[in-house]
Formats: structure tokens, C-alpha cells, sequence
């Protein structure tokens, strides 16, 4: 779905709930279009669909903690498994909340049966540390690492990942942040509903 497609279907659904009346630029402020651009990136983060983590950076460090790179592009985390755990972790935890400081105990951090994936800032860019990681299976692997990634708009011809599933979503949840940032409160909720219902019906958490 390219950003002049989203464009268009997110200018019909605002045009739907009559947030817009045909209007280029509200309020005096950006145009509209303008406003739907600098929307689309963090709502494809939201729903957009993920790709390979190069994960040649993996090492174990100290205590059994996993460290793998964090791409300059990442969005999101849409899933990350070791060969040594029972299962995938979807989301990360960040540093400064409980969870994170439960990491930084070596008995109420995450193991190989609820492992945890915390997402710190490095240097000038960022890393994941995997909690946690046997010290003593050197033939621990990434068995799955993918991203969602931040797209780069540089014009109505640029591609965005998003299955076709969910472009609706997608759409609808543009135009309701779009709304919102116009301060039309009813036209947030009309679409906040319509979007609440499409997710529903599509499976979509």
C-alpha cells in the first residue's frame, strides 16, 4: 500500500464522519495531507507487517544475558526465540520500570520458561538484552527475530508494509489521529469505534 493510497482512503474516511467538509488545510495550521504523512510511520509501526532482525551481533555477556543489536530503523518488536527457551517473546520492557528492575535480579529475572526482552539504549543507538541465557549451552541460537520497522516517507510512490488484512485498520487508525490532532473529538470517536470494530473483526490485537 503505497503513502498516496493511504492518503486518499484516509482523506474518504475523514470526509465519512465529517471531519474535514472537503477542507485542504484546517485551522490554518498543516495541510491536511501533510498531517496524514507525518501520522502514517507510527501507526505502521502499530500494524505494519515485520521483517528478519539481523542478529549476527548476538553474544552472550556476563550473568547469562543475551545482547543482540537493535537495527537503526526498529519500530517494534514482533517476535524474538532462542533455541533454549519454551517460548517467543512478543514485547519488550523498557529500563526505569518494574519489570526492567526485576532483570537486574538474578531470581526474579525472566529464565528459559518466561523469558524476557528488555529494549536499553547503547552508545548512540539501542540494544536488546535477552534474559535470560544458559552460561553453560555454548550452542545457544536466535531461532526467530523479526521487527517492525519505522518507514522512511520520501514520497506518495513509497511502499508501506501492511498485509492487506489490514489496511482498513490502518487507515481508520490514521484518520482518527489525524482528527485528533485537529481537535474534532467527535470524529476521534466515530472512528476510534469504526477502527475498535474492524480490529475485532480481523483478529487484530
Amino acid at each position: 500500500m503505497t503513502v498516496g493510497d493511504i492518503i486518499k482512503r484516509v482523506r474518504e474516511y475523514l470526509d465519512e464522519v465529517g471531519a474535514l467538509n472537503g477542507a485542504v488545510e484546517l485551522n490554518g495550521s498543516a495541510p491536511v495531507d501533510e498531517r496524514i504523512k507525518s501520522i502514517i510511520p507510527e501507526c505502521a509501526v502499530v500494524l505494519g507487517q515485520g521483517k528478519a532482525m539481523d542478529v549476527s551481533s548476538f553474544v552472550v555477556g556476563n550473568g547469562g544475558v543475551g545482547l543482540i543489536d537493535v537495527p537503526a530503523d526498529y519500530g517494534r518488536l514482533q517476535e524474538l526465540r532462542l533455541s533454549c527457551w519454551s517460548r517467543s517473546v512478543y514485547e519488550v520492557v523498557l529500563p526505569g520500570t518494574p519489570q526492567y528492575r526485576r532483570q537486574q535480579n538474578m531470581v526474579t529475572r525472566g529464565g528459559t520458561v518466561r523469558p524476557v526482552v528488555a529494549l536499553v539504549p547503547k552508545g548512540e543507538g539501542r540494544v536488546l538484552e535477552l534474559y535470560s541465557v544458559p552460561t553453560w549451552d555454548s550452542r545457544v541460537k536466535v531461532d526467530e527475530a523479526s521487527y517492525v520497522a519505522v518507514p522512511v516517507i520520501e514520497s506518495n510512490d513509497t511502499d508501506i508494509a501492511v498485509s492487506k488484512d489490514r489496511e482498513p485498520a490502518m487507515c481508520y487508525m490514521v484518520a482518527m489521529r489525524v482528527a485528533r490532532t485537529y481537535g474534532d473529538e467527535k470524529a476521534v470517536a466515530l472512528l476510534s469505534s469504526t477502527l475498535n470494530e474492524e480490529m475485532a473483526v480481523k483478529g487484530i490485537m
